[in-house]
């Protein structure tokens, strides 16, 4: 969220049991950024609004809070990644089927592994490296706060997971490719577009969004498999993924075949358990700039 809320709410708890941080620490935390904070209420209410329109204000409301709690309890799940042990952080994200991506590695092929701001995507970062047979990477953006960046790096890197700057992820995948160790990269795909023109643009959750399409164009280029995960929370602190193929040959897709795929996989998840995606995130602030003559598919 931001530096502050790090340094002076989360870090100042020190190495204390799980039990604390969740039943004591999560009902502070939650005062503090959600009842006097009211942290991006406006932006989450409207965005819960659009996407289930068929809702009522008290079912909006109740999605919300769930919300809410998750949320808190993702700020004290990313203090744990920065303490807890790798045997630790492989019991609480765990693979129902490594074996999809890990033939990919006996064979000598790389895979983009793509997903979304749902449930814990920090788990998944720091632990991908450990998670499968190939090198661990994972694209982010660079944070403007140093101080904090650096926090995150370290989180992040802890366990061997490489992280590519999104600036450079052409030259990255280049460079990769060219040194011939198979790698895995995740790719977080659900994220506002900078370039509405550039974008392929689609209905999601029942609006029309342009959504990235930068992992299909790499996996064009160097013709890598792509493959979804899909993420459940079991209990509190513990998530168990899927692996899905998307396609293994994306030079024999159709355009934005693979982008529209991915997206429907997360909406499909997202609609299932709505309160564990990101939803303060301005997903659609661009929606209303969509290009004349711009298309927009539906199926």
């Amino acid at each position: 969220m931001s530096n502050a809320i790090y340094n002076y709410l989360i870090r100042p708890i020190g190495k204390v049991n799980q039990f604390f941080l969740y039943k004591i620490k999560h009902p502070i935390l939650y005062f503090l950024i959600i009842t006097i904070g009211r942290y991006r209420r406006e932006v989450i209410t409207k965005n819960l609004k659009a996407s289930f329109p068929e809702l009522s204000g008290e079912e909006i409301k109740h999605i919300r809070k769930k919300f809410h709690h998750h949320i808190i309890d993702l700020l004290i799940e990313g203090y744990l990644m920065l303490v807890l042990s790798e045997k630790t952080l492989l019991r609480k994200y765990s693979f129902t089927n490594p074996e999809l991506i890990n033939r990919y590695y006996d064979e000598g092929k790389s895979v983009i592994l793509v997903g979304g701001h749902y449930n814990n995507w920090e788990y998944l970062v720091v632990t991908i490296n450990k998670q499968f047979k190939h090198l661990g990477s994972g694209i982010g953006k660079k944070i403007s706060n140093r101080s904090f960046g650096k926090v995150m790096d370290k989180r992040r890197s802890r366990l061997g997971t490489q992280i590519w700057n999104a600036n450079n992820v052409r030259e990255k995948f280049k460079e990769q490719t060219e040194n011939g160790e198979p790698f895995c990269c995740l790719i977080l795909a659900d994220q506002s577009v900078h370039n509405v023109e550039r974008s392929f643009w689609m209905k999601f959750l029942n609006q029309d969004t342009p959504v990235l399409y930068g992992l299909e164009k790499l996996a064009r280029k160097y013709n890598l498999p792509v493959v979804y995960y899909s993420c459940k929370k079991v209990k509190r602190g513990i998530y168990e993924s899927k692996l899905e193929l998307i396609t293994e040959n994306p030079t024999e897709e159709g355009d934005g075949d693979i982008v529209f795929r991915y997206n429907k996989m997360l909406e499909r998840d997202i609609n299932a358990a709505p309160e564990y995606w990101l939803w303060s995130h301005k997903r659609w602030k661009h929606s209303k700039k969509r290009p004349t003559g711009m298309t927009v598919r539906e199926e």
